[in-house]
């Protein structure tokens, strides 16, 4: 093994660990440990085992810990608007009873006629008579 595999593997054991800690604290001590779930707690055991193995295996990569390292950097940021930009931009004009404010979208809409549709022609290929 070599230093980056007993660095996961340490990781790996550490995530088991907290699993088993929690199933323990959650049971109280196993006296309210249904015998039933044994092998699922043993599964999610080993799935926290791996979990954490090949995260960090992925993570020691230069390109992962590049990916992890912008991830970790672009959730810790702290949120910065564009010039002028609000996030929240208050009450709007209709809101606050300025009727200096442009047509609403809506009234520009109902503006607009449309021709109506010109008839289609039978099926049929016959006009409109039915005889």
């Amino acid at each position: 093994m070599n230093a980056f595999d007993v660095k996961a593997l340490v990781t790996g054991l550490c995530g088991a660990g907290l699993v088993a800690v929690a199933i323990l604290i959650g049971s109280r001590g196993l006296a309210h440990f249904d015998p039933a779930l044994v092998w699922y707690a043993v599964g999610s055991v080993l799935a926290a085992f791996a979990v954490g193995y090949r995260f960090t295996v992925w993570a020691q990569r230069p390109p992962s810990r590049m990916y992890f390292k912008r991830g970790a950097e672009l959730l810790l940021k702290k949120v910065r608007f564009a010039k002028g930009a609000r996030p929240h931009p208050g009450p709007l004009p209709q809101e606050r009873g300025d009727d200096s404010s442009p047509k609403d979208v809506y009234d520009v809409a109902d503006e607009i006629t449309l021709p109506s549709p010109s008839p289609r022609p039978s099926p049929l290929g016959r006009g409109s008579d039915s005889a």
